[in-house]
């Protein structure tokens, strides 16, 4: 700090008189009282707090998601890939296991896991239309489970996982996901 403030009155000593740049600065209670003067840095106040205040004020514009929301949307994320590769690896057990469903049924189970990966990606991108998406699937898929011949509890999960979804789209003070998306 002695070194800095010496190089400092050579330069103030030699005609110098500018302001520095940001990686130059010390923390304000540090700098050369001459520097503070000579510039109108007073009350604490210099550059680096005014890089700072512009610094928070960006943060504040981002968005920040709830730790739940984001694990849950990677859950969700991982099981919809899985469904899908389970779909598209069975799909001929799947025809032999409900005989009495139409054909085109089939192709659509993976489609829909795909879908909501998508939907899902668009929430984690702040996207509401991810979330309208996601109903959307649930309810065609519902009608599609009872054709399989799952049972009405297995064909409603879907719902379950909605309402766990919007749940915690509500999380959070700040960073409450639902006012987030745009």
């Amino acid at each position: 700090m002695h070194e800095y403030h010496a190089v400092m009155e050579r330069l103030y000593a030699l005609g110098w008189d500018d302001e520095l740049d940001f990686e130059d600065y010390l923390p304000h209670e540090l700098m050369p009282e001459e520097y503070l003067r000579r510039n109108d840095i007073l009350n604490g106040y210099n550059f680096f707090d005014n890089y700072l205040d512009s610094f928070k004020q960006e943060m504040n514009e981002y968005k920040v998601r709830h730790g739940c929301l984001t694990k849950w949307l990677i859950f969700a994320m991982m099981v919809n890939l899985g469904i899908t590769l389970i779909f598209l690896i069975n799909y001929s057990t799947l025809k032999v296991l409900s005989p009495t469903a139409p054909s085109w049924i089939f192709p659509l189970l993976p489609i829909s896991s795909i879908l909501n990966v998508v939907f899902l990606i668009a929430l984690f991108r702040w996207k509401k239309w991810g979330f309208w998406g996601l109903i959307g699937t649930t309810i065609v898929l519902i009608p599609i489970n009872l054709m399989l011949g799952t049972g009405i509890i297995q064909s409603f999960q879907g719902l379950l996982a909605l309402a766990i979804l919007f749940g915690l789209l509500q999380i959070g003070k700040e960073n409450k996901g639902w006012s987030q998306l745009e």
